[in-house]
């Protein structure tokens, strides 16, 4: 089984690039369940306090069993001060 959401987010505290505190994300996932979890692939844009954008790929793994998700994320570009960026961070925390 799978499912396709769209989320939004607005950060109180979060992570920042340049001292440039990010702000909101909106990002689409395709859940796909298997037991006992599920593998998780998204797309996502990140704006920043000066609104500024990047755009995020990522793929990752939830384990129903311990609680614990984890995957990477890849920066794909952005916009203006932010253009060209590229990279990735790996990410693991519980839900």
């Amino acid at each position: 089984m799978f499912i396709i959401n769209q989320n939004k987010c607005t950060y109180t505290e979060s992570s920042s690039i340049a001292g440039n505190g990010a702000k909101e994300n909106t990002r689409v996932t395709c859940v796909v369940y298997t037991r006992p979890g599920a593998d998780l692939i998204g797309s996502s844009a990140t704006t920043y306090a000066n609104r500024d954008q990047t755009f995020e790929r990522s793929q990752g793994r939830f384990d129903a069993r311990t609680g614990i998700s984890g995957g990477k994320r890849w920066y794909k570009g952005g916009t203006d001060k932010l253009q060209g960026i590229e990279g990735y961070l790996e990410v693991q925390g519980e839900e």
